[in-house]
């Protein structure tokens, strides 16, 4: 039946019968992107021959229209409602342009549906000029010719859920109608973009003047969002921007400063957004106090961007500036700790708040941290023999909790810490024994090279010592004995030190008996005196020796008779 109608439609406009008094749809079934029966092209016609505001709709078995022609401009209040954003796409084939709506007052109203490969020239997608254009669940992609949507003189381009995606020329330009001179005035160019989402789009997005307001928007991998030109009213308000490249917003106007225009300080206002991990600069107001005077940027959340905003714009308030800058870390990874003493490591970092230091992973558990001055510490002195190398994760938080960390090797250094002997020999004899020497040559060896070791350093009894000689591990003096008898010599436990100040272990006393006296042999014989005469057939004669002896032999008896 709506088949037929739009034929009939058709044959009234072209056949003499007048327009049409009463609101029409007009369903396109033909996606043709020419001027054939049942295409957009033919609907906008039939629309525009309408005595009343109309309706296009779609087949559903239309997906993709790609023009062959531009589309007629429209010059009575239309609507077009697509099928839906993934379900109709309109394209300009690089060669035609979309909509154009240049009729004073009337209103252009698009819905549900792609918008994709417009022609090049400004407004390839949309020029609206002197009229009024609302879009709605649309989606805008594949732009890659300058611009897209364009405002001329008076009119309103009003653009809402929708989506910009992957475009990589300028999407809005805007130029003439009525240029107040007071931030209360009535601007007749304008374009207010609310709940949309904008992302990966590689050219300026807004390169516009007169009247911008951007509102509950999101911006994401883009590069610059708005280049403001002209005596401008621009608004961006409650919408969220993350991992844009470029500068985002840039304004330039030679008139201000000029006398011309007496602008408050919030004409370009920047409130309530959100500007996360863009690398640039957010805002340049325009590099003079012109531009300064006439820019607020009021109760935004910056966080990780380059530069928030350059100059010195008027009102700067109730902003709130998230530190995602980590500490730097300038200590050094590596460290080389000597054994036997529990100092490590001074963990330094460097950050505009106060930094808290921790430690963890493989051998934390042998350390302690000083937590406000990343002082570590061995909670063990380590030893060499036991472990020559530790490691550990050092971390540095500042009181955004922003954190760095560094892993950090100790190794550790060899210390002599072995306490060094001394060994007492004598030339001649031998520890224990007895001579009748009447000096003896000392030699006192050390296992380690010693330059404290002097004489008073030895005990001596029943001796005395001479001049001490030597150096190194080798020391020598002569001992006189002061009488008959056991002679001790020591060098007692911590006498001297090495080279490593370890003191000597006690070494092992050295005995000797000094005996010069000679061995006198009495002889007795049982029942009978020296001199005396008897008549016993034998003698039992007994030999006592003055000393112990072990080599008195018979044959050392000599006997006559």
């Amino acid at each position: 039946m709506r088949h037929l109608l739009f034929k009939l439609l058709i044959l009234m406009v072209f056949s003499g019968y007048g327009a049409i008094a009463s609101a029409t749809t007009f369903t396109v079934t033909s996606a043709d992107g020419g001027n054939v029966t049942n295409s957009l092209h033919a609907a906008i016609i039939l629309a525009n021959a309408s005595a009343s505001d109309d309706t296009i709709e779609f087949s559903g078995s239309i997906s993709s229209i790609v023009l062959t022609a531009d589309l007629p401009a429209v010059t009575r209040n239309l609507t077009i409602t697509g099928t839906g954003q993934a379900s109709l796409t309109i394209s300009g084939g690089g060669l035609f342009t979309i909509f154009s709506n240049r009729t004073n007052g009337v209103t252009l109203t698009i819905s549900n549906l792609t918008l994709t490969n417009n022609k090049s020239g400004e407004g390839s997608i949309l020029y609206n000029k002197s009229a009024d254009f609302v879009a709605s669940q649309i989606t805008v992609s594949g732009v890659t010719n300058t611009s897209a949507f364009y405002g001329d003189a008076a009119n309103t381009i009003t653009i809402s859920n929708s989506i910009f995606e992957n475009n990589s020329a300028k999407l809005f330009g805007s130029n003439n109608g009525a240029t107040p001179s007071t931030t209360t005035g009535t601007y007749t160019n304008k374009i207010t973009v609310t709940d949309s989402s904008f992302t990966s789009n590689t050219a300026t997005i807004f390169q516009t003047e007169r009247y911008v307001k951007i509102d509950n928007c999101t911006f994401t991998g883009n590069n610059s969002i708005g280049n403001f030109n002209g005596l401008n009213r621009y608004q961006v308000l409650n919408s969220t921007f993350t991992n844009n490249s470029g500068t985002l917003f840039s304004f330039s106007n030679y008139h201000l400063g000029t006398g011309w225009g007496s602008f408050s300080n919030n004409h370009h206002l920047f409130d309530n957004n959100t500007f996360t991990n863009n690398p640039n600069t957010v805002i340049n107001p325009g590099s003079n106090s012109y531009y300064d005077a006439v820019t607020t940027i009021s109760n935004n959340t910056f966080s990780g961007n380059g530069t928030n905003w350059s100059g010195s714009p008027a009102v700067v308030s109730g902003n709130t500036i998230v530190d995602t800058t980590a500490p730097s870390i300038s200590s050094s990874a590596t460290a080389s700790v000597a054994e036997n003493q529990t100092g490590a490591i001074d963990v330094d970092a460097a950050d505009d708040n106060t930094i808290t230091y921790s430690i963890s992973g493989t051998d934390a558990a042998s350390f302690s941290i000083n937590s406000a001055s990343g002082v570590v510490t061995f909670n063990t002195a380590p030893d060499y023999e036991a472990k020559t190398s530790y490691t550990f994760t050092a971390t540095a938080t500042d009181v955004a909790g922003n954190a760095s960390t560094q892993s950090v090797t100790i190794t550790i250094t060899d210390v002599d810490d072995t306490n060094p002997t001394m060994t007492i020999t004598a030339t001649g004899v031998t520890d224990g024994s007895t001579s009748d020497a009447s000096t003896l040559s000392l030699t006192f060896t050390s296992s380690e090279a010693t330059t404290d070791f002097l004489a008073e350093d030895i005990t001596i009894t029943n001796a005395t010592i001479g001049a001490l000689s030597g150096s190194g591990t080798t020391y020598t003096a002569t001992l006189t004995p002061t009488a008959q008898g056991a002679v001790t010599i020591n060098v007692a436990a911590g006498a001297f030190t090495d080279a490593a100040s370890n003191n000597n272990t006690a070494a092992t006393q050295f005995n000797w008996t000094y005996d010069s006296v000679n061995p006198t042999m009495t002889i007795t014989a049982t029942g009978v005196t020296d001199g005396s005469t008897s008549d016993a057939s034998t003698l039992s004669l007994t030999f006592t020796s003055s000393e112990a002896t072990t080599d008195f032999l018979a044959e050392d008896i000599t006997i006559t008779n």
